[in-house]
């Protein structure tokens, strides 16, 4: 891909020192006047300052430097965003449909951060309470290893399954009788702090006793959990507070 057509010595119309002197002044006006034209489009001062931002640690003998790079990259993602839209990428479906994924995480992102903002921290009681309200992931925090089996079956065999799950004592005696069934079923082994579940099931499983099976209703069938082993792993207050 060739940019001879756009000359960069006729691009820059702000220099370092005038940009930097656009951040300083007229703080009472947005960061919006022009710092580089490029073709027909134009970038400003408030796009370079953006990149600065992004440059933590910054010291103030490395702005102007920093404030030449940035505009030096601006100009080179415009020249190749002008040639992608002269040839109409941004029309293509797949981009078209990247463009609405990073617009929608964009949105998100910053309605989460405004939430942030909001929310008050609580108070020592309230911290207190929640700690006590959840022991399975706190006082009496464990890590398990846990044999989860889906079920696929018909409300009339629901019961068969799971009278049979607490019947076999283990996931291998379960499967071989699901197989002889015929019923459709698929098992997963894996190992998860408390915290790594999901919430409402927190406490069932830390009532379940290791060798234990948890059931849990399913739209067509039943998920039986194998609390296999269960490992203490408490947090104390301090640790949780944060």
């Amino acid at each position: 891909m060739s940019f001879a057509r756009f000359p960069r010595t006729a691009l820059i119309i702000a220099s370092a020192t005038l940009l930097l002197a656009a951040c300083g002044n007229d703080k009472g006006k947005p960061a919006t006047q022009a710092a580089a034209r490029v073709n027909d489009g134009e970038l400003t001062v408030h796009q370079i300052n953006q990149l600065l931002e992004q440059q933590r640690g910054l010291k103030p003998e490395q702005v102007a430097a920093a404030s030449k790079d940035a505009l030096e990259r601006l100009i080179d993602q415009e020249l190749v965003l002008q040639q992608a839209l002269e040839n109409k990428v941004d029309r293509e479906p797949r981009v078209v449909a990247l463009i609405e994924a990073a617009r929608r995480d964009l949105i998100v992102r910053a309605y989460v951060e405004r939430l942030g903002e909001t929310i008050t921290k609580p108070s020592t009681d309230e911290v207190q309470a929640y700690y006590n309200a959840h022991p399975g992931l706190f006082a009496n925090r464990r890590v398990y290893t846990l044999t989860e089996v889906n079920v696929q079956a018909s409300p009339a065999q629901v019961d068969e399954v799971n009278a049979q799950a607490q019947a076999s004592k283990t996931p291998g005696a379960l499967l071989e009788w699901l197989k002889a069934k015929g019923l459709e079923h698929g098992a997963n082994q894996s190992v998860q702090a408390a915290e790594a579940l999901p919430l409402g099931v927190v406490e069932a499983v830390a009532a379940t006793p290791v060798g234990g099976v948890l059931v849990l209703p399913r739209p067509q069938g039943t998920k039986l959990v194998f609390v296999e082993a269960a490992r203490p792993e408490p947090v104390s207050l301090e640790r949780a507070r944060p």
